[in-house]
C-alpha cells in the first residue's frame, strides 16, 4: 500500500525528469515505465499492417533503468521498422521488400527470419545511423548499380534492403 501510495504520489513526476531516487528502486522505475508506456512487459513488440506501399509498422519498445543515451529521461526506447514492398524489384533481386529504421540509436541491430520452402533460419544485421545496407549487412546498392529507394528517409534512419522471404522478429540498439 505505501508503495502504491508513493508511487502515485512521485513516480510520474520523477520517471518524467529521469531523477534518481533513494526511494524507488531500478524495477519500480521499469515498472512505472512500463504502466505510463503502456508495454506488456519490460520490452514488447507492436505490429500493423500498413497501406500500399507500406506492408507493416513494427515498434520494438523497451524500458531500462538507468536509461540508456537513445533513451527518454524515464528509460523509454523505441525503433520503429516500417517495412515496404518495392512492387518494381522482384523478389530475385533481393530488393522487394526494404526496410526503414528509424529511432534514436546510433547502431541498431535487426533479427530477422528467412522462411522460403525450407526451415525457417535466422539472420542478424548490425548498422549505423544513415547506413542503407542490404540484409547481409553490405552497403547498398551495389558499386556497379545505380539503385533509388522507393521512399525518402533521413540522415539518422537505416534502410535494410532484403526480399519478402525476410521477416523481422526483434530490434535492439546497440548504442
Amino acid at each position: 500500500m505505501t508503495l502504491a501510495v508513493l508511487c502515485s504520489a512521485c513516480g510520474a513526476s520523477q520517471a518524467q525528469s529521469g531523477a534518481r531516487s533513494a526511494t524507488l528502486d531500478p524495477a519500480t522505475l521499469v515498472s512505472i515505465c512500463v504502466s505510463n508506456h503502456h508495454l506488456t512487459a519490460s520490452s514488447d513488440m507492436q505490429t500493423a499492417l500498413g497501406s500500399r506501399p507500406v506492408r507493416s509498422i513494427t515498434t520494438f519498445r523497451a524500458c531500462a533503468w538507468p536509461p540508456a543515451s537513445y533513451a527518454a529521461p524515464d528509460g523509454y526506447s523505441e525503433i520503429v521498422v516500417t517495412g515496404y514492398l518495392w512492387d518494381t524489384h522482384p523478389e530475385v533481386t533481393g530488393a522487394s521488400a526494404p526496410d526503414l529504421v528509424t529511432s534514436k540509436c546510433a547502431e541498431v541491430e535487426l533479427g530477422y527470419t528467412f522462411q522460403k520452402q525450407g526451415p525457417p533460419s535466422p539472420a542478424t544485421v548490425r548498422a549505423s545511423a544513415g547506413a542503407v545496407a542490404d540484409i547481409f549487412g553490405k552497403p547498398w546498392p551495389p558499386p556497379d548499380a545505380n539503385e533509388t529507394l522507393p521512399f525518402a528517409h533521413g540522415p539518422t534512419d537505416i534502410v535494410i534492403v532484403h526480399n519478402l522471404s525476410y521477416s523481422v522478429d526483434t530490434a535492439r540498439c546497440v548504442r
